[in-house]
């Protein structure tokens, strides 16, 4: 849980209704996720508008709305307008989670083959007795004694920063992940601080979403 202050550090914002000294207990996009006194971040997405899914954000127990738009809503929670949904979730992400990025050694790899290969022989060469690593890919998100099926080769920004703050926690030192293109045009690693950046190759690939 952590105060709307601490929340908002580095988010543009404009303040549309409701008390601003509020606390905040998780943040997401996805309104079925939503849980008493959540920030709920209105996305739009390619086959879907976040707008449309506020009323049942507040009927979940959403105490903070995040929305491109600067209507009032007939709820007593508090409504914030920002420039990009998708920035804003990525930082309110990374604050809510106390900037864990910025405490790991962050190798990220992008590119349109080769990503999953280059990722584990990262991991394999940096991996020694007093340097743990973490692992997010295409296959798999894990480390320690975690482990997570991927649904995605790179989480959304809750979930991203979440599992990086486990691996603050758990002691890990480098963090490699693999990020997708759609990650990037999506804003999810935004406000992850990253050490390395490694590029594989750029080739003519997804052109159904990137056009």
């Amino acid at each position: 849980m952590v105060s709307l202050d601490q929340l908002l550090q580095d988010v543009s914002y404009s303040h549309i209704q409701g008390n601003m000294n509020i606390v905040v207990t998780g943040v997401t996009s996805d309104s079925r996720r939503v849980r008493k006194n959540f920030a709920y971040v209105a996305v739009h997405g390619v086959s879907f508008d976040g707008e449309t899914f506020i009323n049942d954000a507040l009927v979940r127990g959403a105490n903070l709305i995040v929305s491109e738009k600067d209507e009032k809503i007939l709820d007593a929670c508090t409504v914030l307008k920002v420039p990009n949904a998708r920035f804003a979730l990525a930082q309110l992400s990374c604050n809510f989670y106390d900037n864990p990025s910025r405490k790991l050694q962050m190798v990220g790899i992008t590119g349109t083959n080769g990503k999953t290969t280059v990722a584990h022989l990262i991991e394999h060469i940096m991996h020694e007795p007093d340097n743990h690593v973490g692992m997010m890919g295409t296959i798999e998100y894990r480390f320690a004694d975690y482990y997570y099926r991927a649904q995605m080769t790179t989480p959304d920004a809750p979930f991203l920063n979440y599992l990086l703050s486990k691996m603050v926690q758990e002691k890990i030192k480098t963090a490699v992940m693999e990020v997708s293109s759609h990650a990037l045009v999506q804003r999810r690693v935004e406000a992850v601080h990253f050490k390395v950046g490694v590029a594989t190759n750029i080739s003519r690939d997804h052109l159904d979403y990137h056009g």
